[in-house]
């Protein structure tokens, strides 16, 4: 696990264009072949994938389908893991001022 912190004063590097070259955010979620409707697919896997530290935000318009998730996490070894949150899929902030996408 990586100890160290991103300084802040050096965020202006995350934009960086030849950032794009090694790390494509589109070639990643192309693999991924995310689609429309697939909101609560892959909160579980990325959930076990960015554990114990990571958290994921699951946002969906409709709570019963949250209340799906939330079925699903309490039957999991780590329901903590994933937030939900009704609402539409947009940008929003985590409680810790991390920005995600919903």
């Amino acid at each position: 696990m990586n100890t160290k912190t991103f300084k802040v004063s050096d965020a202006h590097r995350l934009d960086d264009p030849e950032r794009l070259k090694w790390l494509p955010p589109d070639e990643a979620i192309q693999m991924l072949s995310l689609e429309p409707g697939m909101t609560g697919y892959f909160s579980l896997p990325f959930a076990r994938a960015i554990a114990p530290e990571g958290r994921v935000l699951a946002v969906d318009l409709q709570p019963e389908m949250l209340g799906e998730l939330s079925a699903s996490l309490h039957d999991s070894s780590q329901p903590w893991l994933v937030r939900s949150v009704v609402g539409p899929a947009r940008a929003r902030r985590t409680d810790d001022g991390h920005q995600s996408a919903g």
